[in-house]
């Protein structure tokens, strides 16, 4: 009997990426779609105030849409914004809204 694999989270994460790690489609689903912007936020340091030149250009790596990826990552609580401009990316990053027992 062949149990049914279930896929690890970067195996959900590559699902979305290109031959060049860059992102190819953003997931529909939430919770898997907050899979990929944790994968991209890692991709941002934290404990430093960052302007939004700054973030477009560690952003510009995955996508040539850094707009809509960072709008994504601050609806998602991955990037604060504390005012227009200016970026910081919290020391955690936590499960997705609604999540409680993180299937996917």
């Amino acid at each position: 009997m062949n149990a049914r694999h279930r896929p690890s989270d970067a195996e959900l994460v590559a699902r979305h990426l290109d031959a060049d790690g860059r992102l190819a489609t953003m997931p529909v689903k939430a919770d898997r779609r907050h899979l990929v912007l944790c994968h991209v936020a890692e991709r941002i340091p934290t404990g430093i105030d960052l302007d939004e030149f700054a973030v477009n250009n560690l952003l510009r790596g995955l996508s040539d849409d850094v707009a809509t990826l960072r709008r994504f990552l601050v609806e998602a609580k991955l990037l604060d914004r504390p005012m227009p401009g200016h970026y910081r990316r919290p020391d955690t990053l936590g499960s997705p809204p609604g999540s409680a027992t993180g299937g996917l």
